[in-house]
């Protein structure tokens, strides 16, 4: 070989830290594509049911009245609800 072909020890390493610098930064990427699943809270507020589930207010109330949606009142006469009771909701009314 070539002297001009070989590699030295402060090559390589150099190189290393180049190879694990592009693996943090693809690493970083795809980390902010795929951002971690989040959990779904146990006690849902009005609005939160809205934007998680894409029912809107009215939806849930006549749900409440007609006694299909399950729901709690707080303190403050805060309407909410349990998260197992919003997705029984859904499955009724899903179609096959």
């Amino acid at each position: 070989m070539k002297q001009e072909e070989m590699l030295t020890v402060q090559d390589l390493a150099r190189l290393e830290k180049k190879i694990n610098d592009c693996v943090q930064l693809l690493s970083d990427l795809v980390r902010k594509r795929n951002p971690p699943i989040q959990t779904v809270p146990e006690i849902l507020k009005v609005d939160d049911v809205e934007r998680l589930y894409a029912l809107s207010p009215y939806l849930q109330r006549e749900a409440r009245r007609n006694g299909t949606l399950r729901y709690m009142v707080s303190g403050r006469r805060e309407i909410t609800y349990n998260r197992t009771a919003v997705e029984a909701f859904l499955r009724s009314r899903t179609l096959n």
